[in-house]
């Protein structure tokens, strides 16, 4: 949407969903794979509780998740910000609205997802942690998810060069 909307902020907005979004998502996608592991289970209905034998894990997911949600202060906020600000200043506030949408439906599913694995009964004999290299990079996709946010500054001044370039426009 932010690359489509043809306004500065807009895509500036659209380049750094795209950094933030495949950091979390990422680390999402990650996260899944540490359970999966461990515990040789595909099906979330059969887990639970893990974040009492997986905590480092689950924290992991959850950072990841508030920065995919568009939650202040993780990267993923700013991002999504910018592209409804964009869509709203070039007049397409269906298209606004329906990212916004979006956004609180990616809400909805990311919770209940973090719920089922993470939180409740255990449904499976108590595992630990994943190996250290891959809980390690979990660990560092959520640190990245929410210093993306607090330092927006950095990746905002590179976006904002490579948007200059696209539109032409003089620094």
């Amino acid at each position: 949407l932010g690359l489509s909307i043809g306004n500065e902020i807009g895509l500036a907005g659209g380049l750094l969903y795209i950094l933030m979004h495949s950091i979390a998502k990422g680390g999402l996608f990650l996260c899944a794979g540490v359970v999966e592991q461990k515990l040789h289970v595909k099906d979330i209905t059969k887990l639970g509780g893990l974040i009492k034998t997986m905590p480092i894990t689950a924290v992991s997911f959850l950072l990841c998740a508030f920065s995919v949600m568009g939650i202040p202060p993780f990267g993923g906020f700013f991002s999504k910000y910018m592209v409804i600000s964009g869509a709203i200043k070039s007049g397409h506030y269906l298209l606004s609205a329906l990212f916004v949408l979006g956004a609180f439906l990616t809400m909805v599913y990311l919770f209940r997802i973090f719920a089922m694995i993470f939180l409740g009964e255990a449904k499976t004999e108590p595992v630990a942690e994943g190996a250290p290299v891959m809980v390690g990079s979990v660990a560092a996709l959520a640190f990245l998810s929410i210093a993306g946010g607090i330092l927006i500054n950095y990746p905002s001044e590179y976006v904002q060069s490579t948007v200059h370039q696209i539109l032409r426009i003089a620094p």
